[in-house]
């Protein structure tokens, strides 16, 4: 038996001696022999108890290799690791600091064109007969809730029942290399919202310009800022957003004199097709609208706030007319939009077309206009001539008579002054006027990592 790992005593009960143990180990420098001593544990020789005694600070290994990726197109995540067992720590020495994995994008090739997005996948593996409460066997189809869902959530796997407003969290976790919303520039990574750049690579620097091209120079498009104040009732179009547009935003505020909405965003194509809160039924909670390739996530109608937004930077592909539905026309209206569209888009194209109106309603013909002074509608940023001024090929920058190509950085210092360390460097896709661009091939991008030996600890 070893005396030092676990302390005995003998004791009397009922007349009779027994053994007991807390199952702790003896105090430290106890005897346990000739010439050895209890030190954590163990029974060693005396002459070793400096050795037992002295702080040894942890220290990290080299990093391994990479391990396998998450995905196999479209962006996924894989992950290095190094442990803290060169040496371990020893006798209240400190702990590694530093982080213990990196990771980097893979895969980034997109993947063949689905109308399934990654997550999407995830929810409708979950796809099966449900027993409800009363013991009735249904079968649902999952797809991703993203309306509703708090920031600090986007990560987390949560499905709606198709048709229903029923929702379950089946992970706290997606798959790393999930998008966090739709045409986002962000993934999950171990849970949390990680950036990437419009080329799906995290860390990458390149971004979407305000025209929705990556890494472009946003000259291809100008800013349109509106807002309407005309007092109406009923069913009244603001603006038509041409397809081509980007950024959208729509927002109702209250006028001065108003402590509650009296009106409603309303959204439809130009052929009169609603879209939302048409007929005169109105969403109250947050809701995702499809349009034609393109999401827009619209607040729901409260008494606090109403508005609606683009999700990401891709553009409309067919035309959007903005609504006010009034119910009081003695009340001011106060309407803001703002969006980014094609430089070589017609001002007559922001005009909406005029509907055949339900004869319960009392509307106006569009009120936007573009030339009048008297206009509800401002253009704030920019003189409508300079809306076709000039030859469309003069409006953005030539094409580049050589492709992009990989551009990188100087290698940064050793992560360790001695034995292997981790060196990373920029690695940017460059066109030959030095601009970024996302062209470049990806299976020739040169790596942002590598291992560095300084000299032997």
């Amino acid at each position: 038996m070893d005396v030092c790992s676990r302390l005995w005593c003998s004791v009397i009960r009922q007349g009779q001696m027994v053994c007991l143990t807390k199952k702790l180990p003896a105090v430290e420098g106890t005897p346990c022999g000739k010439g050895r001593i209890c030190l954590q544990g163990k029974c060693v020789d005396k002459t070793r108890k400096k050795h037992y005694s002295t702080s040894n600070h942890g220290s990290w290994s080299s990093w391994g290799s990479w391990g396998s990726c998450t995905r196999t197109c479209g962006g996924g995540v894989q992950f290095a690791q190094r442990l803290c067992n060169n040496p371990p720590p020893r006798n209240n020495g400190r702990y590694c600091t530093g982080k213990r994995a990196i990771y980097r994008s893979c895969n980034v090739t997109p993947c063949p064109p689905s109308n399934k997005t990654f997550r999407q996948e995830q929810c409708e593996a979950r796809n099966g007969p449900q027993t409800d409460p009363k013991g009735v066997k249904t079968f649902v189809e999952w797809l991703p809730k993203y309306a509703g869902v708090l920031p600090k959530d986007v990560c987390k796997l949560t499905c709606r029942a198709k048709g229903t407003g029923y929702y379950v969290v089946f992970s706290h976790r997606v798959v790393d290399g999930t998008e966090c919303r739709p045409h986002s520039s962000s993934v999950c990574v171990k849970g949390k919202c990680v950036r990437t750049g419009c080329d799906g690579i995290i860390g990458s620097k390149l971004q979407y310009d305000k025209c929705g091209i990556c890494g472009g120079d946003s000259t291809g498009c100008i800013r349109v800022v509106g807002n309407f104040t005309k007092k109406s009732k009923g069913y009244t179009d603001i603006v038509k957003i041409p397809a081509g547009s980007t950024h959208i935003k729509v927002r109702q505020h209250k006028a001065k004199d108003q402590t509650r909405f009296t009106a409603y965003l309303a959204f439809r194509r130009p052929n009169g097709e609603y879209l939302l809160n048409g007929k005169f039924m109105i969403s109250t909670s947050e809701t995702i609208v499809p349009l034609n390739g393109s999401l827009l996530n619209y607040s729901g109608w409260s008494q606090r706030d109403e508005w609606l937004h683009s999700m990401g930077p891709g553009a409309l592909k067919e035309p959007l007319v903005v609504q006010i539905l009034a119910t009081d026309a003695k009340k001011s209206l106060d309407v803001r939009y703002s969006f980014f569209m094609p430089r070589t888009t017609s001002p007559q194209q922001l005009l909406a077309p005029k509907m055949t109106q339900p004869q319960s309603t009392t509307t106006t013909s569009s009120t936007t206009r573009t030339t009048s002074t008297t206009s509800s509608t401002t253009l704030s940023s920019f003189t409508l001539p300079a809306l076709i001024q000039g030859p469309i090929a003069a409006l953005g920058p030539s094409p580049p008579t050589t492709g992009p190509q990989w551009v990188t950085g100087s290698w940064m210092a050793c992560s360790r002054t001695c034995d292997t360390g981790w060196q990373s460097r920029t690695v940017q896709c460059k066109d030959q006027h030095g601009k970024l661009s996302k062209n470049c091939l990806v299976g020739v991008r040169p790596s942002a990592f590598r291992h560095c030996l300084v000299k032997k600890c």
